[in-house]
């Protein structure tokens, strides 16, 4: 499950663009950010918990289409939790006919067949 309602509003959300220092892991696609690459860093707080996590620039685009496609359907009330950027395009399309530019999305096949893929193979999936 990809898409959620925003009932709970973060207490802190800072969004944040860096250039990496060291190797990081994309939180939502698995993949890599080199040392010297730019790459978005999301820091929240909700209900008294902190989560921090870094996005490849690949990923922040997709963040920044996916959210172009709910306004375009007038469906701001919407969101994801992070790590779960690719889930909530693929259920935007299929619960609101909703596309975002630039997705490559997974076969019929893949999504009736396999309805919980592990991460990394999903991952890996979007990136061919």
């Amino acid at each position: 499950m990809g898409l959620t309602t925003c009932d709970d509003y973060a207490d802190v959300f800072r969004v944040s663009r860096h250039k990496a220092a060291k190797e990081y892991r994309c939180g939502e696609c698995g993949g890599f950010i080199r040392p010297g690459e730019q790459y978005r860093r999301e820091f929240l707080v909700i209900f008294g918990d902190a989560y921090d996590g870094q996005v490849c620039n690949t990923c922040d685009e997709l963040i920044v289409r996916f959210f172009a496609a709910l306004r375009k359907i007038d469906m701001e009330d919407l969101t994801y939790e992070f790590g779960e950027l690719y889930d909530a395009i693929v259920d935007l399309r299929n619960e609101y006919g909703a596309t975002v530019e630039g997705f490559k999305y997974p076969s019929a096949e893949i999504i009736q067949l396999r309805p919980h893929v592990e991460r990394s193979d999903a991952q890996d999936r979007s990136r061919q």
